[in-house]
């Protein structure tokens, strides 16, 4: 397992009215130059779960460019 995989997080965010939830994933070590997030969400826990597959695919891409070189 590669290392920078621990620096990034997803974190869930509402409306006032917590009618609309939304996902986005940071970098604990730096901001990130580019967001990455999705919105329109029923409830907190749709959120959490579509972020988490976002970061794990995010990571996934990012382990492959590292390999590439």
């Amino acid at each position: 397992m590669i290392l920078f995989w621990r620096d990034y997080h997803v974190v869930t965010m509402s409306d006032d009215s917590r009618s609309a939830w939304r996902w986005e994933i940071r970098r604990r070590s730096a901001p990130m130059g580019v967001k990455l997030n999705g919105d329109g969400f029923m409830s907190q826990r749709a959120a959490e779960e579509a972020g988490r597959q976002a970061l794990a695919t995010f990571l996934n891409a990012l382990t492959s460019e590292e390999r590439r070189g």
